[in-house]
């Protein structure tokens, strides 16, 4: 495996690698289709799970759902991943979904609206290509997930959180922080979008990154 000069990518390396054992997340000559926003987070995966292929024997396959939500910056974001993935020459499947229409019509807020919609696509490519799906959900999201949870009046299997591997679904960043992933993406410059949705405090679980966490902090 490739070395790296500093401790800070070892450790996101060395955590996503000792997660897959630990969970027995493949097997070799595996379909590992990766679910690719185009943000720092998906493209941090994409890069370790790209770099342990040879050694986990695996196949990567990527798909990227364009929710229709931010017009032509969506559209950007999709073929910032296409042109991502034709570098790489890793299969690419896509996919155009109108989030606002559908939250609408389910009386959803837009984010549910986005995440049902986004899995049901990787959903049916995984079915399609025999692949278990990869997200790039990490440590901060897991505890966003359990206060968000916790402040719906979830029971105990809600404060339970994310689990590493659920079905057909796996997490191999979820014992890295955003920090250690920020760090990651620095060293290694790996290009990434940002989603501006992600500061819209109308939604809980932004309101609880960019105000309530930093405060718990």
């Amino acid at each position: 495996m490739e070395q790296y000069p500093s401790k800070k990518n070892e450790i996101v390396i060395s955590k996503v690698l000792n997660l897959i054992h630990e969970y027995d997340m493949f097997s070799k000559c595996d379909n590992v289709l990766v679910g690719l926003s185009g943000g720092s987070d998906s493209m941090c995966m994409l890069d370790v799970l790209y770099k342990l292929k040879d050694e986990l024997e695996i196949k990567l396959i990527v798909a990227h759902v364009n929710h229709l939500i931010r017009g032509v910056e969506s559209d950007e974001d999709e073929k910032f991943v296409r042109n991502y993935c034709a570098e790489k020459n890793l299969p690419f499947y896509s996919t155009k979904v109108d989030a606002i229409k559908y939250s609408k019509k389910e009386k959803l807020s837009l984010e549910d609206a986005a995440r049902i919609l986004r899995y049901s696509y990787l959903k049916e490519v995984s079915i399609d290509k025999n692949a278990i799906i990869a997200v790039a959900h990490h440590m901060d999201d897991q505890a966003e997930t359990i206060l968000q949870n916790f402040m719906r009046g979830s029971g105990t299997s809600g404060l339970s959180g994310m689990s590493p591997v659920n079905k057909n679904i796996i997490r191999p960043l979820l014992n890295c922080s955003k920090q250690e992933i920020n760090d990651y993406i620095d060293v290694h410059k790996i290009p990434f979008r940002i989603d501006r949705t992600n500061l819209d405090l109308n939604a809980l679980r932004n309101r609880l990154r960019h105000r309530l966490f930093p405060e718990l902090r």
